[in-house]
């Protein structure tokens, strides 16, 4: 491309950290599909529940991470990104967010909820349309600095 012309804009994918490193996922949850960066321009985002509770966590659910201790540490780890993100986005291009079915955290769609007291069986949770928490904080954040983006698992 001759200098001084502008780039093509592309889509930035801004993607959940496990899809790409699955050595992240909770132990004994299927993986899920791999993400293709094949031509694309990706941004790996951090996993905030390995860094919150560490490698041998058990299954949670959304309310188990609802705390303010966890929000906050969700927005520390965004903001950083969500510097590239705001300038990728002036420059032109579209941001597209990509996170994980049933994640308490990365679920755009759906996220994992607590059904009875025991949050930490599998089969005492269930499945609904909501944001895990990290999607959350990213969504505020975005809007709040006027980003466009779109969402999806």
């Amino acid at each position: 491309m001759p200098e001084g012309k502008n780039q093509e804009k592309e889509s930035v994918y801004v993607i959940a950290h496990c899809l790409l490193n699955s050595l992240t996922r909770v132990k004994g949850i299927r993986r899920p599909e791999p993400f293709d960066t094949t031509n694309k321009k990706v941004i790996q985002l951090p996993c905030p529940e390995l860094i919150y509770a560490g490698p041998e966590r058990g299954r949670k659910t959304k309310e188990d991470y609802d705390t303010p201790d966890y929000r906050a540490l969700c927005l520390e780890l965004f903001l950083p990104y969500a510097d590239m993100i705001e300038k990728l986005s002036k420059d032109g291009h579209e941001i597209k967010i990509t996170g994980v079915p049933k994640s308490p955290s990365c679920g755009v769609l759906t996220t994992t909820v607590q059904t009875s007291a025991e949050s930490e069986s599998s089969s005492e949770n269930g499945i609904v349309e909501s944001k895990g928490i990290l999607i959350e904080e990213i969504e505020k954040e975005l809007i709040r600095r006027h980003v466009s983006f779109e969402m999806s698992e």
